[in-house]
């Protein structure tokens, strides 16, 4: 990929994607009378599909910079842990609504961290095929395809032991938010990296066949043409990372603002409305 000085950086990316992120879960700060407030429930819903796109896209740049592929995925897990004890506790010590429960379902870590095994796998196979290892080449792509298909998995663990399954899911990244389209199209960004007219081609065929359709039916009153917002962030990009908080801020700031939310919704703004 191409650097140049003209466009955003890979940190103020983030920025905006970590902002974008925050108006959509305004939804959660605002759980039960969201519809009270339409300017504000417009904003979180327009801000909301584009994030899931570009924080992948920013996690197959993370991981071809990256030194150490296996402490990010480390760092990765240890972030999927972190919301799911975070959500463990909130269900268990606060008096949440089953709505709120239900809707408790995110966790973006797991589907990055899905995206990014896929790249690791896929560079170990890419590695075995120039070997002409045939058999780990066979283990590393039923691997991949293992993570791309396994919600099909975690089907069958729930009709065998729903609570097992829900367990489990807690533990390891299974079940993800966007899954397998989202891990999918993180892995064949990074497979196409060096062509970025390829990934655009990709990026195209996954979001504008629902977006499209969106945006000519329902205008700008549909809730998926803000996804199109990806194509603005992808191609300013200009290959650099930038200067920017922590490399950590996102793992902290991503559960601290969910748990923020969800205490201020329970004991502050479904008491006053």
């Amino acid at each position: 990929m191409t650097k140049n000085n003209i466009g955003l950086t890979g940190n103020q990316i983030k920025l905006i994607g970590i902002l974008m992120m925050t108006l959509n879960h305004l939804s959660i700060l605002f759980f039960g009378v969201m519809d009270k407030f339409p300017i504000l429930e417009r904003i979180s819903s327009i801000a909301g599909p584009a994030v899931s796109f570009t924080f992948i896209y920013l996690s197959a740049e993370g991981y071809f910079y990256t030194r150490n592929k296996k402490r990010y995925l480390c760092n990765l897990m240890v972030g999927f842990w972190i919301v799911e004890l975070a959500k463990f506790l909130l269900t268990a010590f606060l008096p949440l609504s089953q709505g709120m429960k239900e809707m408790m379902f995110f966790n973006i870590f797991g589907g990055i961290f899905q995206a990014v095994f896929c790249m690791y796998l896929f560079d170990h196979l890419k590695s075995a095929a120039l070997e002409k290892k045939w058999l780990k080449v066979f283990g590393f792509s039923a691997a991949i395809i293992m993570i791309l298909t396994s919600a099909f998995l975690f089907i069958i663990l729930v009709d065998i032991s729903l609570t097992f399954s829900l367990i489990l899911n807690s533990i390891l990244p299974i079940v993800v938010e966007g899954a397998p389209l989202l891990p999918l199209f993180g892995l064949l960004l990074h497979i196409t990296r060096d062509k970025k007219w390829l990934q655009g081609l990709i990026a195209g065929l996954i979001i504008l066949p629902d977006a499209l359709p969106d945006l000519i039916n329902n205008g700008i009153s549909g809730d998926y043409w803000p996804s199109l917002l990806f194509f603005i962030f992808f191609f300013l990009y200009n290959g650099k990372r930038g200067k920017g908080p922590n490399k950590y801020f996102f793992y902290a700031y991503y559960p601290a603002h969910i748990v923020l939310f969800i205490i201020l919704n329970t004991f502050v703004i479904s008491k006053m409305f």
